[in-house]
């Protein structure tokens, strides 16, 4: 016998408080159950929002990277302009107007450069280089030393560099008295 029966058979409660107190019971049992259930959730809610916040930081971070990446490669491009104007302005000379047409070839065209004859002489004998200058149509010529310099940043601007060499013809050449 339980206890519920012997407080019954007693006359110490009656049969509505013990029905109040099971009914009480049952409902506190189901609370707890429920409140149980819900804070597991609320911790699984909890726990996925804090992934979620980790993931989009995470993320943002790496654009964030990116972004400072591109920047860096932006800020050496422009050094890069910088370092290349500046030698195109210090080292390049326009040639001189003289006689000589010395030709050479820009992209798929044939361009055509009045040099003097001692600048068509160390043009043949890559001495000097045909450089593109800033704007359109401006060549410029520089020497070997500079040229190779700005092929290292610009190899675009190179349109013409010779092999070094021919600076003292063979003594057996019969073409060593015909001058260009």
């Amino acid at each position: 016998m339980s206890m519920r029966d012997q407080l019954l058979k007693a006359g110490l409660v009656d049969a509505d408080k013990v029905k109040k107190t099971e009914s009480e019971k049952r409902k506190k049992g189901h609370k707890l159950k429920k409140d149980k259930h819900l804070a597991a959730s609320e911790a699984q809610r909890q726990a996925a929002e804090h992934e979620r916040l980790a993931r989009e930081a995470e993320a943002k971070r790496e654009r964030d990277r990116e972004l400072n990446r591109q920047r860096e490669a932006e800020k050496r491009e422009r050094e890069r302009a910088a370092t290349v104007r500046q030698m195109l302005k210090d080292h390049g000379h326009r040639p001189g107007e003289g006689e000589a047409l010395y030709n050479f070839v820009e992209e798929r065209w044939i361009r055509s450069l009045r040099t003097s004859d001692a600048e068509h002489r160390q043009l043949s004998r890559g001495q000097l280089a045909i450089v593109k200058g800033e704007r359109n149509f401006e060549y410029l010529l520089m020497a070997r030393a500079s040229a190779e310099k700005l092929a290292e940043l610009a190899p675009e601007r190179i349109l013409m560099l010779q092999a070094p060499g021919g600076e003292a013809p063979a003594e057996d050449d019969p073409w060593a008295d015909w001058d260009t």
